[in-house]
């Protein structure tokens, strides 16, 4: 009876290995398999120059002749895409046009007033003359009959009233064509500003990626996507984004 023990409780003795390894340091990859489009919930956009949505520029769209390909690694400040740059250099000729004739009205305008203020002038020295003359009359009038006397001083309150009026119509021209004068200027100058504006959008066609990332071209809800030879302008401004790589959300 005790050898019968003596088996049965051997039976149940159990044999422990101990297995060692050496730690190591490395990388560690993960792996996601996912069935559908891959799209990043947060992402930097790569928009349009901020002078292309200046509306005085008059220029409401262009398009990109050149764009890097999607999934291309860009970092900060590396080129992305070109935008039309025929269609600012017509803009910057027309503005040139434009300037060239407001700066000879504008000319042309200083010139007419100079002339036409003069004329008022020689306006008001003969209405002075005039003056005179009556004045004169008006002292020899006193040996003469008592009608003679009251026409001349009649005559010589008229050219009075005539000079004061001359002199206020020479204050009231000389306002006239400084204000006609300014407004030629004024619309030199914004005819200028506009070249010196349409000159800066030249200047900052080519487009250039705000931070490091994959390149991915922009596509809107209903399927179109923005690439080569698609327009841009205010009303669609973004011509690419950055995707954030840290969430990832999958479309089926």
């Amino acid at each position: 009876f005790l050898i019968i023990l003596y088996f049965f409780f051997r039976k149940g003795e159990t044999d422990f290995t101990h297995i060692t390894t050496s730690v190591k340091r490395g990388d560690f990859t993960a792996f996601v398999f996912s069935s559908g489009q891959l799209e990043s919930e947060k992402s930097e956009s790569i928009n349009i120059p901020e002078k292309l949505k200046d509306r005085n520029l008059r220029i409401w769209e262009l398009t990109i002749t050149h764009m890097v390909e999607e999934g291309t690694l860009v970092d900060s400040g590396d080129y992305v895409a070109t935008l039309d740059h025929t269609a600012v250099e017509e803009q910057i000729k027309l503005a040139q046009d434009e300037m060239d004739k407001s700066m000879s009205e504008y000319e042309d305008s200083k010139i007419d007033s100079n002339l036409n203020l003069s004329n008022q002038r020689d306006v008001i020295v003969n209405s002075r003359l005039d003056l005179a003359e009556k004045k004169i009359i008006v002292e020899e009038s006193i040996y003469e009959s008592p009608s003679i006397q009251k026409k001349a001083s009649m005559d010589l309150d008229k050219a009075k009233r005539k000079l004061e009026q001359e002199q206020k119509a020479y204050v009231l021209k000389k306002k006239q064509e400084e204000n006609r004068v300014n407004r030629r200027y004024i619309n030199y100058r914004q005819i200028s500003e506009r070249s010196e504006e349409l000159q800066k959008l030249f200047n900052a066609l080519e487009i250039t990626a705000p931070k490091a990332g994959i390149l991915t071209y922009f596509k809107f809800p209903w399927g179109e996507i923005i690439k080569t030879g698609s327009k841009v302008g205010p009303y669609n401004s973004v011509i690419a984004t950055i995707p954030e790589m840290t969430n990832l959300i999958s479309r089926t």
